[in-house]
């Protein structure tokens, strides 16, 4: 089973926030979290409790959810990042997207792609949000 992990833009300063995700309705805007920690703590055999970490508020537009891949240099591949694709007789920077239930990648001009688990030798090199 994969890991369930997110990562998006902070609110107050830009830099990104990786964990799980949290949204919350209970205004008249939905608020967008991201939860850098949630650890279980055993207090007896029949109890746990779950301690979270501080709630980040983040930028729903740059919520990116995790491929469960790594690139070639052990980075994690997130929805939204731009990756370096080498191919024996190619290269190219593509767009990590979600289309038909897969993680697909997507040439910068969106007219082709390819299957994201096929891929080896990526490497990412930004994010389609790193401008906003």
């Amino acid at each position: 089973m994969r890991e369930h992990l997110f990562k998006a833009k902070r609110l107050d300063n830009g830099i990104w926030a990786e964990g799980s995700l949290v949204i919350s309705d209970s205004t008249c805007h939905a608020r967008v979290f991201i939860v850098e920690e949630i650890k279980t703590v055993r207090c007896d055999p029949y109890t746990d409790t779950l301690t979270y970490g501080p709630f980040i508020e983040v930028g729903p537009s740059t919520v990116c959810e995790f491929t469960g891949l790594l690139d070639k240099n052990g980075k994690k591949i997130f929805e939204g990042d731009i990756v370096h694709v080498v191919c024996s007789w190619d290269s190219a920077n593509m767009i990590v997207s979600y289309e038909a239930c897969a993680f697909v990648l997507k040439t910068l001009d969106k007219i082709g792609f390819k299957y994201l688990g096929y891929m080896n030798d990526l490497e990412v090199i930004g994010s389609i949000h790193d401008k906003e």
